[in-house]
């Protein structure tokens, strides 16, 4: 009996990071008659499929899915799952040995929760600058989880799970296509080619979470994020903390609330102070900052070109 679908998602993969990827599945604890592998390539132009081999799997599929973005490939790998729970795991993780085992069993005992996840740690292909901060590790997605917890909250980052090793219940699944698909022209808020905007994975959640149930962390759930060099770099961090933001605008829209910047004070006395304050901070932050004003101005101007709809919480 299948108790779990994978469904990796790809765009223009490395190839020698999606073997990676592809031998933590195969060293699964779980054995492949008791779950599936749906591999949905996005539209990919690197030919990355002419060496790729599955016959290990005999549960496995591969699907093109020519609808560019994050969200048009996850939904066509629910359309095509079989199971209970689906497993989103991305290019670039690998996934530790019982990560499969563990997802199913935390379902089994946790029948309360529509969404959970785990530790992602991260292995970088250059050691990190001394100006990264925690902050910009979990932009990354690299989250530690020290103990298990849940709740039924939106917008809580300690019991949202990120999208890397995501696990949701199939009915959780469905619905979520629903409301894509009967969405009446809402923007994208997953990735699309060199897009960066992140709100697709906790759209998920709070779908889980909108039909009743909770969201979770959970320490033996546990992988590995490769990270390359170029997103170590300040303007890939510039660029990531506008589409985090724009995200956040569009996200937080969506389920009847208002992503802003603080209110700043205004006077002539503290604008001065401002400017100074400005004068003082050294250039990445003031660009980080910058990033941030631009993104929210970004969502804004695209909600005015959408009839975006709100679900009451």
């Amino acid at each position: 009996m299948l108790r779990a679908t994978v469904i990796l998602c790809t765009y223009n993969p490395k190839k020698e990071i999606l073997a990676r990827t592809l031998e933590g599945l195969k060293r699964q604890s779980l054995t492949t008659d008791r779950w599936e592998l749906i591999l949905v390539d996005n539209n990919s132009s690197n030919l990355f499929r002419k060496d790729l081999d599955l016959s290990w799997h005999t549960n496995s599929k591969i699907i093109i899915e020519k609808k560019q973005g994050l969200t048009h490939a996850r939904i066509a790998g629910i359309k095509n799952a079989t199971s209970e729970i689906y497993i989103f795991v991305d290019d670039d993780n690998v996934l530790d040995s019982y990560y499969l085992t563990n997802a199913i069993k935390i379902g089994d005992t946790h029948q309360f929760l529509g969404a959970w996840g785990g530790k992602s740690v991260g292995d970088f292909e250059i050691e990190p600058p001394k100006w990264f901060t925690q902050k910009h590790y979990e932009m990354l997605a690299i989250r530690d989880v020290k103990r298990d917890i849940w709740s039924n909250k939106y917008f809580d980052n300690s019991t949202n799970p990120i999208g890397a090793g995501l696990v949701i219940r199939s009915d959780v699944g469905k619905t979520y296509i629903v409301a894509q698909e009967n969405g009446n022209n809402q923007p994208i808020l997953d990735r699309n080619g060199n897009s960066l905007l992140s709100g697709g994975d906790n759209d998920i959640v709070f779908t889980a979470i909108n039909l009743g149930y909770g969201s979770g962390c959970f320490k033996k759930l546990r992988l590995t994020h490769i990270i390359p060099k170029d997103r170590l770099t300040k303007p890939y961090i510039i660029k990531l903390t506008e589409s985090i933001a724009l995200s956040n605008v569009l996200l937080y829209h969506k389920y009847g609330l208002t992503y802003d910047l603080p209110v700043r004070p205004r006077g002539r006395i503290t604008d001065i102070l401002y400017y100074f304050q400005r004068k003082r901070m050294n250039s990445l932050k003031r660009a980080l900052i910058d990033a941030e004003v631009h993104g929210i101005l970004k969502g804004k101007t695209i909600l005015k070109s959408f009839e975006c709809f709100s679900i009451e919480l």
